[in-house]
């Protein structure tokens, strides 16, 4: 839709609602005739000393001036208005910060914090929701919200992307967690191409799935969990890294919880890249098994957890640890699982 100039997408349910609210003569006169009503009545009360008060039915509610104005009256709705239509554009302008221009080349930089927003706005170019009811694109545009949610989460705790159109999931994860959602979600657009689209729609949607890998492989380079920093400095101080760190030492103490002495042995857990770009392929494989549909998936889910403990703890046997690791994860591996369901349970 376009807002002060600005070609705003919102989702393909809004959208569409927008053009045909656009297009029905007399709306605005409808609803004009609503607020007269609305005001005649509220005008009826406006005798009290410092409130003015709407009525309907058996209920009087007392609200102040402001509020009664901008209920009731056409420079009131027209404020409201252009404040929404302002807050809309603002928000636009924050993603072109953040796009810095790459937008150019890479449409996931006009979203990278509602990138399933990208997905939908292709299919809805491309007349994917047209005999479809407002519920089913609804339904529709949730799953691919669910599907990026992780890696939208990602760009969201890196660049500040500003409003979040979905309830998609938000959990801030570690680096091993969020290379797998990577591989996880890319999985899924994949395996939503191959049960919604055909033909040149589905290589132009999987050309777009192409371009959203590399786009968070990118962001991923530079990506840290916002507590690694912090455990790592604990876990150098304990070890008297620093001059006079046995200052410290009788408040931090030796004698840490469980929980703590766990952080401290996988803050000293480091990959190569080479064991990172493995992770990611045994990951990737396991999805693309859960994809094609020919093996069980609870079994797959049990081999996906123990390719992430085992590279989580750099394949430490204690089995407290692991638990832990996997108890950490669990967010993850339940949002996973949960948008995986649904996509196999579509016919």
């Amino acid at each position: 839709m376009i807002i002060k100039g600005s070609d705003i997408f919102m989702g393909a349910r809004i959208e569409r609602n927008w053009q045909s609210h656009m297009q029905q003569q007399g709306w605005n006169q409808t609803n004009e005739s609503k607020r007269a009503e609305a005001g005649q009545k509220a005008a009826t009360a406006l005798e009290l000393k410092g409130h003015n008060v709407v009525q309907s039915g058996n209920v009087k509610v007392s609200i102040s001036q402001t509020a009664y104005d901008r209920l009731f009256t056409e420079e009131g709705h027209e404020q409201v208005k252009n404040e929404a239509e302002d807050f809309w554009v603002r928000n636009a302008e924050r993603q072109k910060e953040i796009a810095n221009g790459r937008e150019q080349e890479d449409a996931f930089w006009t979203s990278t914090g509602n990138q399933w927003m990208v997905f939908s706005k292709y299919l809805y170019d491309n007349g994917f929701y047209d005999n479809m009811s407002d519920k089913d694109i609804e339904e529709t545009e949730e799953i691919l919200a669910q599907i990026t949610g992780g890696m939208d989460g990602v760009s969201r705790w890196q660049y500040k992307t500003g409003v979040c159109f979905s309830d998609s999931y938000g959990n801030i994860m570690r680096q091993g967690e969020a290379a797998m959602e990577l591989e996880s979600s890319t999985a899924a657009l994949r395996c939503f191409a191959d049960k919604y689209l055909s033909g040149e729609k589905k290589e132009k949607f999987e050309d777009l799935v192409d371009l959203y890998y590399a786009h968070n492989t990118e962001i991923l380079k530079d990506y840290k969990h916002p507590f690694e920093g912090v455990e790592k400095g604990i876990a150098e101080v304990q070890e008297g890294k620093y001059p006079n760190s046995s200052i410290f030492e009788e408040k931090i103490g030796r004698q840490v919880t469980e929980q703590h002495k766990f952080t401290m042995i996988l803050t000293k857990v480091k990959h190569s890249q080479a064991e990172k770009n493995q992770f990611q392929k045994n990951i990737s494989e396991m999805f693309d098994l859960l994809r094609e549909g020919t093996e069980e998936t609870d079994t797959i889910w049990s081999r996906l957890e123990e390719i992430y403990v085992n590279f989580a703890t750099a394949n430490n046997e204690d089995e407290p640890l692991r638990n832990y690791v996997l108890d950490q994860a669990k967010g993850t591996f339940d949002h996973m699982q949960d948008y995986w369901s649904k996509l196999l349970k579509l016919a």
